[in-house]
């Protein structure tokens, strides 16, 4: 049931979304998870809250989805989200949101 709910809940994120759809070898992302990081640093340097805003609420639905998915994480509200897309993203601007994301999900296994 938590896998059918979280693939649900990612098909209807990817729905929502205007962006398209970018496959790479580990399977399609959509939506503001293909943004760069280096579109968060330009955004949160220009203070630019619209902007870098959807793409900390991408982060925790992708974090969302994968403890729905079955992963045990610690908990983590938008300021830790923020903190460590801004580290990330400052060590890896041509990496995508994404990518943050999946290493954030790493981090916060327990």
């Amino acid at each position: 049931m938590k896998l059918t709910l979280a693939a649900l809940l990612l098909a209807a994120c990817g729905a929502c979304s205007s962006m398209p759809a970018q496959a790479d070898d580990d399977g399609v992302v959509y939506g503001a998870g293909n943004q760069s990081c280096g579109k968060w640093m330009e955004a949160r340097r220009a203070g630019d809250f619209f902007n870098y805003a959807p793409l900390v609420d991408w982060t925790q639905g992708f974090i969302t989805a994968a403890s729905m998915a079955g992963l045990r994480l610690k908990q983590a509200n938008g300021a830790d989200v923020r903190g460590f897309l801004d580290e990330y993203c400052e060590r890896n601007p041509g990496e995508k949101i994404n990518d943050a994301a999946y290493h954030l999900t790493m981090a916060l296994r327990y």
